[in-house]
C-alpha cells in the first residue's frame, strides 16, 4: 500500500482509517461477547467488578453508541458470579428499585466480607462411642476465601472493615 508509486498521503491516510474502522466493529463485537459471558472464576469480587467495568468502558470508548446500560452491567455481574454468591445474587435480582452497578459491587463486597468471617458452630464430640472427637467440615468457598484473604492482605485491605469508599473508588 505505502510502496506504490505516486500515492498521495491523503490516500494512505484514508486506507489506514478504513482498516481501523473495519477492525473497530470486530473489536466491539468481541468486547460485547466477552462482557456478556464474563465469569467470576477464581477472581476476587473486587477484580471481578473491575473487569466488568473495564470491559464496559473499553466498549464505550470504542463506540459511544455501544454504551452498556447500567441494568445490563448488573445482569452480567450477577449472571457470572460463582456459586458462593447464589443467595446474594437472588437478593440483587429482586431488589427494588433495581440496584446500580456500584450498589451491586458494594453488596457483593459486603457479602464477600461476611463469607470471609463466617464461623461455623463448634462441633461437639460424642463421648458415648469410640468415634473420633474431631470432624472435618468442608465448604465449597473455603479455598476461594483463603485466596481472597491473601490477595486482600497483599493489597493492604483491612478485612475487619466493610467495603471502604477507597475500595469502591478503585473499581470505578
Amino acid at each position: 500500500m505505502i510502496l506504490k508509486k505516486d500515492m498521495l498521503a491523503r490516500h494512505v491516510w484514508l486506507t489506514i482509517e478504513k482498516l481501523f474502522w473495519d477492525n473497530k466493529d470486530s473489536r466491539a463485537i468481541q468486547l460485547d461477547t466477552e462482557l456478556r459471558n464474563v465469569s467470576m472464576g477464581d477472581l476476587t469480587v473486587k477484580a471481578y467488578c473491575t473487569k466488568i467495568k473495564s470491559l464496559a468502558d473499553l466498549l464505550e470508548n470504542l463506540d459511544p453508541q455501544a454504551k452498556v446500560l447500567n441494568k445490563n452491567l448488573v445482569i452480567y455481574t450477577i449472571n457470572g458470579l460463582s456459586s458462593c454468591y447464589d443467595n446474594v445474587a437472588s437478593i440483587i435480582r429482586h431488589h427494588l428499585p433495581f440496584p446500580t452497578f456500584e450498589e451491586t459491587c458494594s453488596i457483593l463486597l459486603s457479602e464477600d466480607q461476611r463469607l470471609l468471617f463466617t464461623r461455623f458452630p463448634s462441633i461437639v464430640a460424642h463421648v458415648d462411642h469410640s468415634s473420633s472427637p474431631s470432624q472435618l467440615h468442608t465448604v465449597s468457598c473455603d479455598t476461594q476465601r483463603r485466596h481472597d484473604q491473601r490477595q486482600d492482605h497483599r493489597l493492604g485491605i483491612n478485612p475487619t472493615v466493610g467495603p471502604s469508599s477507597a475500595l469502591l473508588e478503585s473499581i470505578f
